[in-house]
């Protein structure tokens, strides 16, 4: 029984160590930086890391963002007044000015999940002590640890989910956008 109780304490070490070289190896791809669309060869890189269900989201919010933009080049008049979705901020972060990654400050494995607390410093002001936590979410997909949320700690109260930041509504059709019940107004 004593050693069944040792070997699940490897287990679990391996495991925590598996998941900081995944979660360091997405920070060091530039993750944090990353903003824009869904074709830029990083962003691509970065959705590697993703379990398929997030990575659909952010694909998905993306292209929303996109159907925005264009929606506004054709009718300007409609759209002035609209609030688009924020797609111009970085995607794995809730902060506009985004971060810069510091440390691991903690990784629990529960089965097939692990739950990892990050350091993340804030880059404006460049002297600023000002930094948060985020904590991501991992399952196990296929043997592969991947990331299925990142909770954003950055001083809001409460941690943002950046899978569920995303979730931005289709922009209204013209008709929709002129009788003022199709979009958001600023």
């Amino acid at each position: 029984m004593k050693t069944a109780f040792i070997f699940l304490l490897c287990i679990a070490g391996l495991n925590a160590s598996e998941v900081e070289t995944m979660v360091t190896g997405f920070y060091a791809k530039g993750a944090l930086e990353i903003r824009g669309t869904v074709d830029q060869k990083e962003v691509e890189t970065a959705l590697a890391s993703l379990t398929p269900s997030f990575r659909a989201a952010i694909v998905t919010a993306q292209r929303t963002v996109e159907e925005w933009r264009k929606a506004a080049k054709r009718n300007p008049e409609i759209f002035r007044d609209l609030k688009p979705p924020p797609g111009e901020g970085p995607l794995f972060t809730s902060v506009y000015e985004g971060g810069r990654f510091t440390k691991i400050e903690n990784a629990r494995v529960a089965g097939d999940r692990a739950y990892v607390t990050v350091r993340v410093a804030g880059l404006v002001p460049a002297n600023s002590d000002y930094s948060w936590t985020d904590i991501l979410i991992l399952h196990q997909v296929d043997g592969k640890w991947m990331i299925d949320d990142i909770l954003s700690n950055s001083g809001s109260g409460r941690p943002t989910s950046i899978r569920y930041r995303h979730d931005y509504p289709k922009p209204p059709t013209a008709e929709q956008a002129s009788g003022g019940n199709g979009g958001q107004r600023r």
